[in-house]
Order: structure tokens, then sequence, then C-alpha cells
């Protein structure tokens, strides 16, 4: 049985979020051309506590895929935008970059609606984990200028 979309979901489409909406909105009013979720990337998600029976390994994953939110062709970037960023989440961001995939770490950027804490002690935000990773993050509706090339 299909879902049916509530009427929040209705006003938002195609998009997931108001967060997704706004950006989206940001990158018409500057004329960016975009895509939205145009395809889904393969890549490997690490297992825990499995084991590889043709080698027996205990390095392995499983088949997975990601869809990134928004595709900028003339730029050649990927960018993700994201509200609450868990610890998965995370895992999962790593696991796609590094995967054999087109997603890498100079194509593919994180759109942040906050910079919120990633650890409970509060010594990490979202964007410093970002930095550490070498992956290039912002926070806000608006891409910085450097990611378009304005």
């Amino acid at each position: 049985m299909k879902k049916k979309r509530t009427r929040r979901a209705q006003l938002l489409a195609p998009y997931k979020s108001q967060y997704e909406q706004n950006v989206a909105a940001k990158l018409e009013e500057k004329g960016v051309a975009f895509e939205y979720e145009p395809k889904q990337i393969k890549y490997i998600y690490p297992t825990k506590r499995g084991i590889c029976q043709a080698c027996g390994s205990n390095d392995v994953g499983r088949l997975a895929s990601y869809t990134p939110d928004f595709w900028l062709p003339e730029l050649g970037i990927w960018v993700e935008a994201k509200g609450k960023w868990d610890s998965a989440g995370r895992t999962k961001i790593l696991a796609v970059l590094a995967s054999d995939n087109e997603l890498n770490k100079d194509n593919f950027k994180m759109l942040f609606m906050y910079d919120n804490w990633v650890t409970r002690n509060k010594t990490m935000r979202y964007t410093g984990w970002c930095d550490k990773q070498f992956i290039d993050s912002a926070v806000g509706v608006e891409m910085p200028k450097e990611w378009l090339k304005l």
C-alpha cells in the first residue's frame, strides 16, 4: 500500500524539507542552474561484525545507494543540504566519498541549516567535523560565492 502524502509534503513537493525548498529558491534567485535529486549514487556502506565468506576478512560492507540533494551541472558540484546530521549520516557520507563513484571531496559540498554540535561535550560542530574530513561546508540557505564562482 502506497503512503498518502500529507498536506505539508504536498506543499513542499518535490523537496523533502522546507530547508531544501529554501535552498532551491536561493539558487533560482541567483540564476544558478540545478537539478534536485537527479540520480542515485551506489556506494559500499561499512558493516560492523561482518565476515567475508570468500576470504574471511572482516573489512566488509553492503551495497547501498545515496541520493544527493542538488547537482549544479554548470559548476560540476553536488550539494547535500542538511538540517539534523547524526552519526549514521556522517558515516554514510564518509562511505559515499570513499567508494568508487562520481562523488569525491573535490566536487561534494555540505550545506547546513544550523552549525549544531557533533559531540555531547560541545567540542566540535558540523562544520568543524567537515573541516577535519576535508569536506567543504557552509551554514545557511545561501551557498558561498566561491562555490558558485560568482
